[in-house]
């Protein structure tokens, strides 16, 4: 039989609207009023080999998509509580350490090539509008991306599956849009480790009510 939806549907949407802006201001207070001024981190093999591919911009921009399809698919008050918590605490330590330790990304030696197709110049310049480079290490899209398809696992596995897949282009994409530094996407694995586990932790001793509402 299939699962009853524990949250109705509008109340689910209504919190995935009202912690999307919290992401947006707590990532933009990092992003754009970093405590010191960011550094730049030393360019790997990779980093320098990977090439810019304008159009990648879009895979880039569709974490946020991903995020929400996963966190609309799930079903159990327990997994939207558990998605809710790994979430947020990637963006609150993320941010705080893109605020306290900036890093940025030299986007200056990537400009937009002039004959880069309409749509695809127009996202990167909107991007790059509003997104400062300066929060790199680690990669926040890297963990919320690959966080949000795996949060899915424990109710609908083939399902996480395709999303792990859509998350790994995500973080392909992290380079090739010229966004992040390998070592960027690195730290934002070893973030979702370290939150995954406290969180986990944390639920395990004080366990949260699953009745319906």
């Amino acid at each position: 039989m299939t699962a009853q939806r524990e949250l109705t549907f509008g109340r689910q949407v209504f919190l995935a609207g009202a912690f999307t802006a919290m992401h947006a201001v707590v990532y933009g207070i990092g992003n754009h009023l970093p405590l010191s001024a960011p550094r730049l981190l030393p360019m790997t093999a990779i980093d320098a080999w990977t090439p810019f591919i304008p159009a990648s911009v879009f895979l880039y921009l569709s974490d946020y998509a991903l995020a929400f399809v996963a966190f609309m698919s799930l079903k159990r008050r327990e997994s939207v509580v558990r998605f809710l918590w790994v979430f947020m605490t990637c963006v609150v330590i993320a941010s705080a350490i893109h605020w306290g330790f900036p890093t940025t990304y030299p986007r200056e030696d990537f400009p937009i090539p002039a004959g880069v197709d309409p749509l695809s110049g127009l996202a990167l310049k909107v991007l790059r509008f509003f997104d400062s480079p300066n929060s790199c290490l680690p990669s926040l899209h890297v963990a919320t991306a690959t966080g949000s398809a795996v949060l899915v696992f424990r109710e609908d596995r083939a399902l996480s599956l395709k999303l792990f897949g859509w998350a790994m282009l995500v973080c392909a994409a992290t380079l090739t849009a010229k966004q992040h530094y390998l070592v960027d996407v690195i730290g934002g694995w070893a973030l979702l480790l370290v939150v995954f586990f406290a969180v986990d932790t944390v639920r395990e001793r004080w366990p949260v009510r699953t009745g319906s509402p």
